[in-house]
């Protein structure tokens, strides 16, 4: 089993090392790593040299451009298609041996001609490597597919997918979309599967400088503070804005149904009926009570 593995690099010389390291141990599997670097200032360019030269099986792309995580990762995603499976990896965190092994145990249990996506929980660690709790404290099982209109369950550094999501995410190169994790996400929801493991494979590093993270602490207080400050981010509410980029990309590719939903929150903006339309789709809102609530309101304020 042949899996390659796509990183996106910016002045990550600190915790790099130990990231590829995690990789290059994976058991199980045949490994390729595919790196393009983001435009790094750091030593991070001479360690991925380095590790180059020692291993025929990493490839680093260097145009010197900064285009940021998103569409860094997009480039790689869009660019390899030619291998059984793909993991999306970040450039400071620690794989687990069996992180990708376990990984593909899951996803050949699905229709190989189809479209499928494996990602998992998370150990949240500091950026000594210390422990501190698990991301998801119940499962993240994906029970209804338009939901991932709204809410994004899966980390992309936990995210493992096959040749045929390959080849249907490296058709378009979204303009607008909020992240790449999402993007791969969303397409595997209304194209093909997506399995779950709650079981963590990976620890998930939290050092200040992530450019998306989750809080260290268990404490409710600091955690509901976050939410708070993500509710009146605008920059963080991209629903609308992914949802726009989704109907554009598919929108004659989706059977009626889904397009009807995809629809609902394109022109959510459009009436009062329209707004209450949202609200009340349960197909749509989330079950979690502060999180329907939250949506709720963002639907009401206009700026899902």
């Amino acid at each position: 089993m042949t899996v390659t593995v796509l990183m996106s690099t910016y002045n990550g010389e600190k915790y790099l090392r130990e990231q590829l390291d995690s990789i290059i141990g994976q058991q199980g599997v045949d490994v390729r790593i595919v790196i393009r670097d983001d435009g790094s200032t750091d030593n991070t360019l001479q360690i991925l040299n380095e590790y180059e030269e020692k291993y025929d099986f990493i490839t680093i792309e260097n145009d010197g451009r900064n285009l940021k995580p998103c569409k860094s990762f997009f480039k790689l995603i869009c660019e390899h298609t030619d291998s059984e499976y793909f993991a999306l990896s970040d450039q400071d965190d620690i794989w687990d041996k069996d992180k990708l092994y376990t990984a593909i145990l899951m996803l050949e249990k699905f229709d190989p001609e189809k479209p499928v996506m494996y990602f998992s929980n998370l150990r949240i660690v500091d950026e000594n490597n210390k422990f501190y709790r698990n991301s998801h404290n119940i499962r993240r099982d994906m029970k209804n597919k338009y939901r991932t209109l709204i809410e994004t369950a899966a980390t992309g550094c936990t995210i493992v997918y096959n040749k045929q999501l390959a080849k249907i995410a490296s058709k378009v190169r979204p303009n607008t979309f909020s992240m790449h994790d999402t993007w791969i996400y969303m397409t595997c929801a209304f194209f093909g599967n997506v399995v779950y493991d709650f079981e963590p494979h990976i620890n998930y590093r939290q050092h200040g400088n992530n450019v998306v993270g989750t809080s260290l602490t268990k404490r409710r207080f600091p955690k509901i503070k976050n939410e708070v400050n993500r509710f009146f981010n605008r920059n963080l509410q991209p629903r609308f804005d992914n949802a726009v980029e989704f109907l554009r990309e598919f929108g004659t590719e989706l059977p009626e149904e889904d397009l009807e939903k995809v629809l609902e929150i394109v022109n959510y903006k459009r009436t009062r009926q329209s707004r209450k339309q949202l609200m009340n789709d349960t197909d749509i809102i989330p079950e979690n009570g502060f999180n329907r609530f939250r949506l709720r309101m963002l639907i009401r304020l206009g700026i899902v």
